[in-house]
């Protein structure tokens, strides 16, 4: 309501824009009513603001700014191509399990390395880091990779899947060169759907992590937490203290995984307790 009156009072192209990136930030993409006004307010855009609001009309149903080059293009013409294909793997591979590793201090004497080996997917995020002393710990087996918009890192050895948390950030991400490579090898970049993010961001009323966004799509693909583990995540044990980090609401995201947990996700420690969970 303070972005919409903002705007209203100032009607200055920069206020109607603020006030259609909070929106899309909630999940909320460019109503069509509000297209051809940002359209007219592009002149009065610069750098950043104006790529942003290029973004928010080509989601909307425009096409890409040629100068945005060749792989978000790739991206864009294949996304619900390779977004049905990963629904279809991740199917395929419920049998063997899926599992979520998440990079919570938890992890350190888990001895969880076999079993995360052992499942048919395996998730990971951002900086994840395999050291062949830890591994009893944390494994080695990656397929999926999770990295967050802003993160400058090439992608792991071998990676399956590539997926960039947030918002469906498609028409956000300013930097898919740096995914280049990856894409022309034939490995699919998937953006995660912006309804999944939008019915967190209303449970949480903060941004997801990327943890619980990947969480929530797997929800979303399955219909059920069947095959679905989830290790390397805190649920605010004293042993493992939460993040500095104030963009997410951690308290909320601990309730919502205890809630998951109750509803059959299988959300383990460490491995005396995934025997017990047997």
């Amino acid at each position: 309501m303070l972005f919409r009156r903002a705007w209203q009072r100032s009607r200055r192209a920069s206020c109607l824009l603020d006030y259609l990136a909070y929106c899309r930030d909630l999940g909320r993409p460019l109503p069509l009513a509000r297209r051809a006004e940002l359209s007219d307010a592009l002149p009065a855009l610069h750098g950043r603001r104006f790529y942003l609001a290029q973004g928010l009309l080509a989601e909307s149903g425009g096409d890409p700014p040629t100068q945005w080059g060749e792989v978000l293009r790739e991206v864009c013409r294949c996304q619900q191509t390779w977004r049905s294909q990963f629904a279809a793997h991740v199917a395929q591979c419920r049998d063997q399990g899926i599992c979520v590793v998440g990079n919570a201090p938890v992890m350190r004497g888990s001895r969880l390395g076999s079993f995360i080996d052992g499942q048919g997917l395996v998730m990971r995020f951002n900086r994840f880091y395999y050291d062949p002393s830890s591994a009893v710990d944390s494994g080695k087996k990656h397929d999926v990779w999770v990295r967050s918009p802003s993160l400058d890192r090439a992608p792991p050895a071998a990676v399956r899947w590539v997926v960039v948390s947030g918002p469906d950030v498609i028409f956000r991400l300013r930097n898919w060169g740096a995914l280049a490579d990856i894409v022309e090898q034939g490995v699919p970049v998937l953006t995660v759907p912006l309804e999944v993010w939008r019915a967190l961001v209303k449970k949480l009323m903060a941004p997801p992590s990327a943890g619980l966004l990947s969480l929530a799509w797997l929800r979303q693909l399955l219909g059920s937490w069947q095959g679905v583990s989830a290790v390397g995540f805190s649920l605010g044990d004293s042993n493992c203290p939460v993040p500095r980090a104030t963009r997410h609401h951690w308290a909320q995201e601990q309730a919502l995984l205890r809630r998951w947990q109750a509803d059959g996700l299988n959300l383990v420690s460490d491995a005396a307790k995934e025997t017990e969970h047997g």
